[in-house]
Formats: structure tokens, sequence, C-alpha cells
């Protein structure tokens, strides 16, 4: 079995207050309390983990911070795309360096660009990175370049260290196209909360995602009840996972999960600007909402 599969939490990243700086010690409470719930690996740094908003050197010392405190206990993978290719091919080396398992590389945003300048960034990428193992995330609502399958399965065909793709298409059809693509060691990873059922049963070997950074448990349940092919015990923690998403899943998911965190008692911190905290109504709401989920005593 590849050693990235299973649950990934797309890692929350807490922060002091107002977002001053990254607070690695309830960061690390918060990845070990996600480890003793049995998740299988972290992606560190991506659009959950508020990536973007750091700098290149927040996210080196996050890297090594991460790497350090899981010491060997689940697999790491640390984002590393960023919007030119000088700062992504950096930090790739980097996760490299510190031993991560793997760098996950979203496609550069801003400008929109071509199927040739896409193919040709993650080519000098993958070079750059020697043998150590990638993955393309691909997420267009936010980066607005989509890794369209015909671009991935030439970067597949051309460099043996890209093995895999987090798909957060939200695309059942987008799925079962990159499932197609055939390399003993490619994996499809599910983006995507409310499908991961549905890419599994596609083939799909897991999945990172926001929501297992409050519920880890209702992603490995599903997970474990898939791999004993009891499908209906597994569609019964997809729909709760469903449910839970209706109170998390809105342009502000971030701050509202780490509200979470806090009703539950667990490690938490603010977010980074432009992201803003929750009202008193949010936060009231939230509350509400969770204990008529009974995820709240």
């Amino acid at each position: 079995m590849t050693r990235f599969h299973g649950v990934i939490p797309a890692l929350l990243t807490l922060f002091t207050r107002n977002g001053a700086a990254i607070d690695f010690q309830a960061t690390g409470e918060l990845v070990d309390w996600l480890i003793r719930r049995g998740v299988n690996g972290l992606f560190v740094a991506g659009s959950t983990g508020e990536g973007p908003l750091m700098s290149v050197q927040e996210r080196k010392a996050l890297g090594e911070f991460i790497v350090e405190h899981v010491n060997g206990r689940v697999t790491v993978i640390v984002h590393s795309g960023c919007a030119n290719g000088r700062d992504t091919i950096e930090l790739t080396k980097h996760a490299r360096l510190i031993g991560a398992d793997a760098a996950g590389i979203v496609a550069p945003f801003y400008y929109i660009l071509d199927a040739r300048a896409l193919q040709r960034y993650y080519s000098t990428i993958a070079r750059a990175a020697g043998e150590f193992p990638l993955f393309l995330y691909n997420i267009p609502i936010l980066v607005k370049n989509d890794l369209a399958p015909d671009i991935v399965q030439g970067l597949v065909k051309q460099h043996s260290n890209i093995v895999g793709i987090k798909d957060s298409t939200g695309s059942i059809e987008r799925l079962e196209e990159y499932s197609r693509i055939r390399r003993d060691n490619f994996t499809v990873i599910c983006g995507s909360d409310y499908l991961l059922l549905e890419a599994l049963q596609l083939g799909a070997k897991g999945s990172v995602s926001s929501t297992a950074n409050v519920i880890p448990h209702f992603f490995v349940k599903l997970c474990n009840n898939f791999r004993r092919d009891n499908v209906r015990a597994a569609r019964k923690w997809q729909d709760k996972i469903i449910e839970l998403g209706g109170l998390l899943w809105t342009p502000n998911s971030i701050p509202a999960m780490k509200e979470m965190l806090r009703l539950l008692g667990l490690p938490t911190g603010a977010s980074r600007s432009p992201q803003r905290m929750l009202t008193t109504a949010e936060r009231r709401a939230l509350d509400q909402g969770l204990r008529a989920l009974t995820l709240l005593s």
C-alpha cells in the first residue's frame, strides 16, 4: 500500500493574537490530538493552513517544526506551492531537506496560464526536486488555473517523482478522470469532503480534509468501514461529515473550525488577516448547531 493514504487532515495553523505569529505550542498540541485519533498523515501550510498568508521563512519554520514534532509517527506532506516558481522551488527543496515525506504543490495563482505554461512550470519544479515525491494540488476555484487530466497525464508520464494529486475540484467526473491515470506509484487523494466515499469507490486512496481537523474520527471510521467493504456504515459517516459541513463550509470556514476547536476544549488560535474573527452571533450559531448535532455535550 502507498504510504500516502487514509485520513490526512489539511492541518490548521494556529496563530497568536491577531495572527501575529505561528503558535507552535498550540499547533503541536493539535497535531498530537489528531495523531491519537488515528489520522494517517498531515498536509501542512495548504489552503486550510493559511500557507499563502505566510512568508517563505514562516513556512520553512512551520515545516521544520511539524516534521520534528511528528518524528515519523505519520506521513507529512508539506505544501510548497507559491505564486512564483522561485519560491516554490525553494520551499520544495527545503521540504526535502528537513525530511518531509513529500511536497504538495498548488498551481500558480493570480495569472491565468495555459496548458503549456503549467506543464513547463511543474516540469521545472519536478526536475529541481530530484527524486523527492511531489503531489500536484488542483483547486481551480481558488487559484484560477485548472490541472486538466491531459496536463496531469503528461506530467506523470514524464516525471516519476510526481506521485499523486490532491483533487479539490468538487467534481466526481474529474476524480474519475484522474483515477484512469495508470502508474504504480500514482495516487489520487480526494480534497472534497462530501465526495470522499464516492472517491474511494473510484480508486482514490484517501482524503486531505480541512474538516478532519475537528472530526478526525468521522473520517477514520468512514475509511476503515470502506476498507472492510461495509459501504453502508461508511455512508453513515459520510452523511455525518456532510451534515457538519453545513455549519462549517462557508467563506469563514477556517475561523469557524478554530472556534469549534475552542468549543471542544482543544488547542486553538487566531487566523491571519484578511480572514476575520467570527462575530458573537456567528459563534453562538455555531455552538447551537454543534449541540444540535450532539457534537458538544
